[in-house]
């Protein structure tokens, strides 16, 4: 791993950084190393580079360990994380847990019983999940206020931290198909390697997802929007250029027959074939986010909420009360992700500001658009049976 930004040592277009990792190909007899730079999948990419003698000194460590920091977004087959219960937080610790592709260990600090004076309190023993349970109580996110209050409803953290754990995990399941596709799309010379190893791989994967869950082929995609990248600089990295020409066809395009469906009305599903265990991770967390959307609508309806209202009354037929409340559970989830105050729905569509709210929108709109349909036909239905009643 390199831990010296030198725009001296390029491999053409890419130059060395701060906290990229390399594959070591060749050792010279004056101590220079040949390097290649691992992108996605810790694979190496593009051209051969050289690193002085000095500089590898000096400024390379071995890579084959790291702070969870400069290890998100990496793949391994194994991985082993060092825990301080004491310290650690849930989130940190959820990245170094999903690094590995076949094995994933952790192994907890434990304090020194000679290091504990005997005329002390002794601390109370704890078991090592005991240990890791703290871990998962305590966050690090910086929180506003209002957040933090938030925060102390448990049945609303645990559908935040249940929806973020669902996207991570089909963003997961979904990595080996992107670099599939990435890899034959028609880059211009030397641009895919900047791509593969572009801090914003991550973003592009999303906007990938985000094309394809509109019902779009991202291969299509791929082939008419990669021959017009320019190799870049820091300020335009092909990734992330290409990652916002795939959002803005997602936005501009119609949607396509072969639409995603989505999980509670809102969450883009993942492509399949999903591994087993990885299919039985997200339909645990589905069963659980869709149990808490419904939630949120009968408490909304308890609490007469202005927001609530706004849809319509909900049907009194069992059949149509139930997809009005499944359409609901869907403008709920989005209130809820996006903190969505006020009687509006879905709130003021200027306030959207990532690509992932964007999408999400759309889909919280189709709902609301059904909703409105539904309450129409049971006022349609309501009249009908007053008049054969008088």
């Amino acid at each position: 791993m390199t831990r010296l930004n030198d725009r001296r040592l390029t491999t053409g277009r890419a130059w060395v950084k701060n906290g990229d990792r390399w594959q070591v190909s060749h050792r010279y007899e004056d101590g220079s190393l040949a390097v290649r730079r691992l992108g996605k999948g810790d694979q190496p990419r593009g051209k051969a580079l050289v690193l002085p003698a000095k500089y590898v000194r000096e400024e390379l460590e071995l890579g084959y360990a790291s702070t969870v920091h400069r290890a998100q977004g990496a793949s391994v087959d194994t991985a082993h994380a060092l825990v301080d219960p004491e310290k650690a937080a849930r989130e940190l610790f959820y990245v170094a847990m999903t690094r590995g592709k076949h094995r994933n260990h952790a192994y907890a600090i434990v304090p020194d019983p000679h290091e504990v004076e005997p005329h002390l309190d002794q601390p109370k023993p704890l078991t090592l999940t005991d240990r890791l349970a703290e871990v998962l109580k305590r966050s690090d996110a910086d929180l506003s206020a209002n957040e933090t209050l938030k925060l102390e409803v448990d049945r609303h953290a645990s559908l935040s931290t249940l929806m973020d754990e669902y996207d991570v995990l089909a963003r997961e399941a979904q990595i080996d198909r992107w670099a599939t596709l990435l890899d034959v799309a028609p880059f211009p010379n030397d641009v895919a390697d900047e791509v593969f190893t572009s801090p914003y791989y991550e973003r592009l994967e999303a906007a990938l997802a985000r094309h394809e869950a509109a019902g779009h082929l991202a291969s299509v995609a791929l082939n008419a929007l990669a021959p017009r990248l320019t190799p870049g600089d820091e300020q335009t990295d092909p990734a992330a250029q290409l990652a916002t020409m795939l959002d803005q066809a997602t936005g501009q395009l119609a949607p396509g027959k072969n639409r995603r469906r989505r999980r509670a009305g809102l969450i883009t599903t993942p492509a399949r074939p999903i591994p087993d265990d990885m299919q039985a991770a997200l339909d645990e967390r589905q069963a659980l986010i869709e149990a808490r959307a419904r939630r949120l609508v009968n408490d909304a309806e308890q609490a007469g909420t202005a927001w609530l209202s706004r849809l319509g009354k909900s049907p009194s037929v069992s059949r149509a009360r139930a997809q009005w409340q499944t359409e609901a559970a869907a403008i709920a989830l989005y209130r809820h992700r996006y903190d969505i105050g006020g009687s509006s729905p879905l709130g003021d569509a200027k306030s959207i500001r990532t690509p992932e709210q964007a999408a999400e929108h759309r889909a919280a709109q189709a709902a609301l658009v059904r909703l409105r349909q539904l309450s129409r036909i049971n006022r349609g239905q309501d009249l009908s049976a007053r008049q054969a009643a008088d």
